[in-house]
């Protein structure tokens, strides 16, 4: 498995390669990083992650709420596969989601996905359908 490249740009966290079984600490300091910056929108860049565990989701989900407590917004850029997961966890509730897929020439197309309408700290969940063919 390739090792884990992070990019931490102002109010950007950009992750390559795949993320490991376990919770990687550099991922937990980026995250604060990241939240420690003065930026209003923050972004996590996971579309060149194909794999992610219920442990870096929930720490996203973390960072997500702690940015709605201060006001600011986290939106987690992922590709398809990762996007279907945050929904059937229902953290597509608690995180802004942008979906980005790629075209049949490469070049990345973006979906947004909708907003909250509340903030994290007042959301209820709903049970999520599991999708069409059940879950990996």
């Amino acid at each position: 498995m390739p090792p884990m490249n992070y990019e931490l740009g102002e109010g950007r966290l950009t992750i390559h390669g795949a993320l490991a079984e376990t919770l990687d600490l550099a991922f937990e300091i980026n995250c604060r990083r990241l939240l420690d910056s003065k930026t209003q929108n923050l972004v996590v860049d996971l579309t060149g992650v194909n794999r992610i565990t219920s442990m870096y989701l929930g720490s996203l989900a973390m960072a997500a709420s702690e940015a709605s407590t201060q006001g600011r917004t986290l939106t987690v850029r992922v590709n398809p596969q990762i996007a279907d997961l945050i929904r059937q966890v229902g953290f597509d509730r608690i995180m802004l989601m942008e979906v980005i897929e790629e075209r049949a020439a490469g070049a990345p197309t973006t979906k947004p996905v909708a907003r909250p309408s509340r903030p994290p700290s007042r959301m209820h969940r709903k049970p999520v359908p599991p999708p069409p063919g059940g879950v990996d």
